[in-house]
């Protein structure tokens, strides 16, 4: 509407409500959300365009960031959350516009304290993580993350950003030992050393987990059905202990298996943030990561389109 009469009635109605509402907070907590959840209000009319950039140059205007009643509820990490995944720009790069947004965040929040802000990223960082968009998970770890994790001495948060990187796709797998053969035939290898095939399809299962029991002998059915030097699956089994093991993989004589004592503590599948089984790597002949399937189904039509 071009109706600059009705649009400065709606904008002066907006005002007189901001202002009846922080009144009657007066001395009370929520006093603190409402000043922080201030709308911006044109000062007369502006085109759809311009309204929507001023609604995202103003976004932070009234949040701040050092109010410990704002930093004692979700409504930063919700205020920040909203705006990285709600406002868009020019761009129809996705990644782009996250990026964008991020930086701007990241001048919102500069006053706040890095335990705040250490708050903060972690969750938008793990947003990320869960919605498959590594880039930009990797992107808020390199230009912000890491920066707090050193500066609180925070050891364990660096170390799961790092190998959370380490094992994005275009990354060389981490490498690791198995044995392979049997009893003095016995000879030990590294992953880096296999040559033989042009994919490499490493599966952590477990020998209790019903799902991988479930896919894991669709998995050998696929691998009957390759030539050889297609695929070779690598199953590192994450047990507490070696028996229900060793009796299941005479089912799988086509699979390198690597026993990973310790489950959830052994250390290859913790430099690959493994977390839950069965997890998929999908790597190519020179061990790069090219996919990461969630499952069987996913994991069978990226080798039938690679």
């Amino acid at each position: 509407s071009t109706d600059t009469l009705a649009l400065a009635k709606i904008f002066e109605t907006q005002i007189d409500t901001q202002k009846n509402y922080e009144e009657a907070a007066k001395d009370h907590i929520v006093l603190e959300f409402i000043k922080a959840n201030k709308p911006y209000t044109p000062e007369g009319f502006e085109d759809v365009k311009t309204y929507v950039n001023n609604l995202k140059d103003h976004y932070f205007d009234y949040v701040d960031f050092t109010n410990e009643t704002l930093q004692s509820s979700n409504f930063l990490e919700e205020r920040v959350l909203n705006y990285v995944f709600g406002m868009t720009i020019d761009s129809d790069d996705e990644i782009v516009n996250y990026k964008t947004n991020i930086d701007v965040v990241n001048k919102a929040m500069n006053e706040a304290p890095n335990g705040v802000k250490r708050i903060l990223w972690v969750s938008l960082w793990q947003q990320m993580v869960d919605l498959n968009f590594e880039t930009v998970a990797n992107y808020i770890s390199e230009e912000y993350l890491m920066d707090i994790a050193v500066a609180m001495n925070d050891q364990e948060l660096l170390n799961a950003l790092i190998r959370y990187e380490n094992v994005s796709i275009g990354k060389t797998a981490p490498d690791f030992s198995f044995e392979v053969g049997e009893g003095a035939k016995n000879e030990l290898k590294k992953l880096s050393e296999l040559n033989d095939a042009e994919h490499y399809v490493l599966v952590f299962w477990n020998s209790t987990c019903a799902h991988c029991l479930d896919e894991i002998p669709l998995l050998q059915t696929y691998l009957k059905g390759e030539s050889k030097n297609k695929v070779q699956v690598i199953a590192i089994a994450l047990e507490e202990e070696p028996n229900p093991w060793k009796d299941l993989i005479t089912n799988y004589p086509e699979f390198i298996h690597v026993y990973g004592e310790g489950k959830w503590e052994n250390p290859i599948g913790n430099d690959y943030s493994v977390t839950a089984t069965p997890t998929y790597f999908i790597l190519d002949k020179d061990k790069k990561i090219i996919g990461k399937p969630e499952d069987f189904e996913d994991l069978n039509k990226f080798l039938e389109d690679d």
